[in-house]
């Protein structure tokens, strides 16, 4: 007898569905909290973010975009934490500059970390080469010239961050800019219409004074005919 109640017990376990996982966190999310998407789901915390981000944004910025699915699902999870539902902007804001500056940061120590560049090369990354040289070595390269290698973690969280600043605020001024011109043009067609709308009530006043063949004025040539 026992060992079929176990046996029981086991295929129930088996048959139990696997949790959803939410598209944009990774995190499990039941039917009840999420929103679905063709065959996925993404949860109302994330779903919250996703439209604050196209409100205030118009859509994801570019560093968003190239990160790695792993480095969004981290940027979806902290903000979750950090801007919950109706939460400020700022908040999110904020929370959006420190992960796509970490992301820049772990990007660019993979790929120039331990070298030695032009400062050409180091600007073009965004860097400040001023900073750069103040606080790098530089050596003698046959084929490039003048190189420099600089301490990433004195100069790439200041500059880098301060260029994720410069995009998300970007993405503001463009999408505030956008809603002006959209907003200009409903208040133009709204007042075409309305001055059509009174051109046409004119006409139609026009229409109704105009007198009737019955009450149309005599002429000369009319009375004299009556005479």
């Amino acid at each position: 007898m026992a060992d079929s109640e176990e046996t029981q017990d086991a295929m129930v376990t088996q048959t139990e569905p696997e949790p959803s996982l939410c598209l944009k966190c990774g995190m499990p999310v039941s039917e009840d909290d999420g929103k679905f998407k063709g065959a996925g789901i993404t949860c109302s915390a994330c779903q919250n973010v996703y439209q604050m981000l196209y409100r205030h944004l118009g859509g994801y910025p570019s560093t968003l975009q190239t990160m790695s699915p792993d480095d969004q699902q981290k940027f979806f999870r902290t903000s979750n934490r950090s801007a919950p539902k109706n939460g400020r902007w700022s908040v999110l804001r904020a929370n959006l500059i420190t992960e796509m500056t970490r992301f820049k940061v772990e990007q660019v120590t993979r790929t120039v970390e331990q070298k030695f560049l032009p400062l050409g090369v180091w600007q073009t990354q965004g860097f400040d080469t001023d900073k750069v040289m103040a606080k790098g070595e530089r050596r003698d390269c046959e084929v490039f010239g003048e190189v420099w290698a600089a301490p990433l973690l004195t100069v790439k969280h200041e500059d880098i961050r301060g260029s994720m600043e410069k995009e998300v605020a970007t993405k503001e001024y463009t999408l505030k800019e956008k809603k002006q011109v959209k907003t200009k043009a409903k208040a133009k067609v709204g007042a075409l219409s309305e001055q059509a709308g009174h051109e046409q009530l004119q006409i139609d006043e026009d229409c109704w004074s105009i007198p009737s063949s019955d009450e149309a004025p005599q002429t000369t040539e009319s009375k004299a005919a009556k005479v």
